[in-house]
């Protein structure tokens, strides 16, 4: 795995609380070849949450490559 962005995002959510959802665009001439894409929420970057969850195992989404340019 290779980081190729960080998006931070200032939002506080009450617990049990939902939002619309969060985009990103990711601008990396990697990205078409890559194999698949691992989406980390909630993570300062060493695989630790910063915000302590009732459940930290929902934090991770991968999509299966390939992408287009």
């Amino acid at each position: 795995e290779t980081m190729v962005q960080t998006v931070n995002i200032s939002l506080h959510l009450a617990s049990g609380a939902t939002t619309e959802g969060l985009h990103a665009r990711l601008r990396d001439a990697s990205i078409p070849s890559a194999e698949g894409l691992v989406v980390s929420i909630d993570d300062n970057g060493s695989g630790t949450g910063i915000v302590t969850e009732c459940s930290e195992s929902d934090n991770q989404g991968y999509w299966a490559g390939g992408f287009c340019e």
